[in-house]
């Protein structure tokens, strides 16, 4: 992600100030987390 947002810095400078959770929805992973799918996976919390 770090190159990707070099380059988007370089055509706006605006992006420099995006971090990653500009970037990414959580929403997916939580929905695992609340599902226990996680745990059934890994065995542990």
């Amino acid at each position: 992600m770090r190159n990707t947002l070099e380059i988007q810095v370089s055509m706006n400078p605006k992006a420099a100030t995006a971090g990653a959770e500009d970037s990414v929805d959580p929403r997916f992973v939580e929905e695992l987390k609340k599902s226990g799918f996680l745990e059934k996976l890994y065995g542990r919390k």
